[in-house]
């Protein structure tokens, strides 16, 4: 048997163990077929998943990214919420990069303490925007009080720097998701660097459409119609211009919606509250919470769920 100390780190971790001197002494078209074999591996094995109601982190050894071994995910039913600056590429534009620096360090610092205080996770910080993923239980009313608080560190970071106007927008959503590990093992500092988590599903895709409208003005077009000579009751509805262009084009640029005349068009504004919830977060709130929020009557791309909204304060 070997003493540990005459094993190399490639007898240990196999082909996915990477050292930057062989690395770049390898020839582009031997790295090629490396990745090829890789992606081949991954498809044909391909994960197995095993439930959990705790949030899995990148050190969780059941979460699993191997070669040549049957690849291990988890499945978590829970609240997804992301959170977003509103108008930063303004922000940037307009203040120094040394003044953006310390927003952004704040905003992140803030938004890991905030979401350990209610028993959330940060499990990705893509420089203004911060997704957190809750724990199962009671993460419908954790992920909403989150929410409050966040906007409570809006108002705090406004003080502090009191020239810039710090606005953020809050999406949350409810449901399945399904984690996997994805990376290679590396020496040094970019072994860290080079290993993460991939979440996979609705309630993150949903949650950061809801983060883009949160908090804003939007222009929505208002579509009066009835059916044709008369024979239905005019009915009015209101769509985003994706929605509106989407629908009008299927017509083939007619004046009707599904085989009703369109009586009148407007444009009207709305102004969307800084948190936004799906219809599956809606109703896992107790009615302490859910009272607050309001059917905003907005659609958002691919999905029929019901939005509600609040703009809520601890007293």
């Amino acid at each position: 048997m070997k003493n540990i100390d005459d094993i190399s780190l490639e007898e240990i971790f196999g082909d996915d163990f990477m050292d930057d001197s062989n690395f770049k002494g390898m020839n582009i078209k031997d790295k090629l077929s490396e990745i090829e074999r890789d992606i081949k591996d991954v498809k044909e094995l391909g994960f197995s998943y095993t439930s959990t109601k705790k949030v899995p982190s990148r050190q969780d050894t059941d979460l699993t990214f191997e070669k040549g071994k049957g690849k291990k995910g988890k499945e978590i039913e829970t609240c997804v919420l992301f959170v977003d600056i509103r108008n930063s590429v303004q922000l940037n534009e307009k203040y120094s990069p040394d003044t953006m620096g310390k927003i952004y360090t704040a905003f992140t610092k803030s938004m890991l303490k905030i979401a350990q205080y209610h028993s959330g996770e940060v499990r990705n910080i893509i420089g203004d925007r911060v997704m957190i993923v809750f724990p199962t239980e009671n993460c419908a009313e954790n992920a909403v009080e989150c929410a409050i608080s966040i906007k409570h560190i809006s108002e705090i970071m406004n003080k502090v720097f009191s020239n810039v106007d710090f606005r953020c927008g809050v999406g949350i959503d409810y449901g399945k998701m399904r984690v996997i590990k994805v990376g290679i093992i590396r020496l040094g500092d970019n072994n860290v660097e080079n290993k993460n988590l991939v979440w996979i599903g609705n309630p993150a895709n949903i949650a950061s459409r809801l983060t883009d409208i949160a908090n804003k003005e939007i222009d929505l077009v208002c579509v009066s119609y009835e059916g044709f000579l008369g024979s239905a009751p005019s009915v009015e509805k209101r769509m985003n211009y994706e929605e509106f262009f989407n629908k009008f084009e299927s017509e083939k640029g007619n004046f009707y919606f599904s085989g009703e005349e369109i009586l009148d068009l407007k444009i009207e504004k709305q102004a969307i509250p800084p948190i936004l919830i799906t219809e599956n977060v809606y109703g896992r709130l107790s009615p302490r919470i859910r009272d607050f929020f309001k059917g905003q009557g907005i659609d958002i791309k691919n999905s029929s769920t019901k939005i509600y909204g609040a703009d809520l304060e601890w007293k």
